[in-house]
């Protein structure tokens, strides 16, 4: 069984973005990867929303979901991001 790993850049009012990855057992295809985005960036903008600094900005995601080959060959070894 291939196992998917979701892709986050997230940019908050138009300053540096960040990347980061998710992977969980139960992304075992880029349907479920996918059908998970929502419930993954809400969870994230709840967590931002609690930093005051952040209050008005706006927070934008571009989030793609990669099986283990597409994730090597984009980004290399698993923990460079």
């Amino acid at each position: 069984m291939e196992l998917f790993t979701m892709v986050i850049t997230m940019c908050i009012g138009g300053g540096p973005c960040t990347t980061s990855h998710v992977s969980r057992p139960d992304f075992t295809s880029a349907a479920v990867c996918e059908e998970k985005i929502a419930t993954v960036t809400h969870a994230k903008t709840k967590e931002l929303a609690q930093d005051p600094t952040l209050k008005g900005k706006t927070v934008t995601y571009d989030v793609t979901c990669f099986s283990h080959a597409q994730f090597v060959a984009t980004f290399g070894d698993p923990q460079s991001i």
